[in-house]
């Protein structure tokens, strides 16, 4: 007569879990984690799994605090292949912005680069007013800023690239642009970005 053997998943004690899974938070469905948006599991006993998207998790909070926020500080009057200064400095994490206009960057990663111009009102047919991104010298976005009589024209552009720590990132006046960008309290005109991962 057999005699049947029901096995039985055995859970490891605490003495053969691994150190830095020892160490790793456990986390309740029921509440989130020191205000993070993330989703939120819950596990009692670490695997390889949970170990490697915790470990994700933390790099993806260690590759944060790189941000900028720039604006003109006045009305400005272009010239064709110049390169725009946003003298208003309202954030730099990282310090990677200039006052030249470019930002260096501080370090390597995906970033979103976001930048608004605001023309000025076109009544003799002279305000058209195109910038670039530009990654060290390469055009790699583009906006036309276009008014008309009796209202101002705005345009904004967002680009999202893998850059290298060092690299130049600025915002250029493009062949063919002429007359004033409008930077004031009701338009400011922008250039900002930041890492995402």
């Amino acid at each position: 007569m057999e005699v049947g053997v029901q096995q039985r998943h055995q859970v490891p004690s605490s003495e053969t879990v691994p150190k830095h899974l020892k160490e790793m938070p456990q986390f309740s469905p029921n509440r989130q984690q020191d205000g993070d948006s993330e989703e939120v599991y819950q596990t009692t006993i670490p695997t390889p799994d949970d170990a490697k998207a915790y470990m994700v998790k933390r790099q993806r909070r260690t590759n944060t605090g790189v941000a900028f926020s720039t604006s003109m500080q006045n009305d400005a009057t272009v010239h064709e292949h110049e390169t725009l200064v946003f003298g208003h400095v309202i954030l730099d994490e990282g310090s990677g912005y200039s006052g030249d206009g470019a930002y260096t960057v501080p370090q390597s990663g995906v970033y979103v680069f976001t930048w608004s111009i605001t023309s000025e009102t076109n009544h003799h047919g002279t305000n058209d007013i195109h910038t670039n991104l530009m990654l060290n010298g390469l055009d790699v976005g583009g906006i036309d800023s276009d008014a008309d009589a009796n209202n101002w024209g705005s345009a904004t552009g967002v680009v999202v690239m893998s850059v290298e720590a060092g690299d130049h990132v600025y915002i250029r006046v493009t062949t063919g642009s002429s007359g004033k960008i409008i930077s004031r309290p009701e338009s400011k005109s922008t250039f900002s970005g930041w890492l995402l991962f």
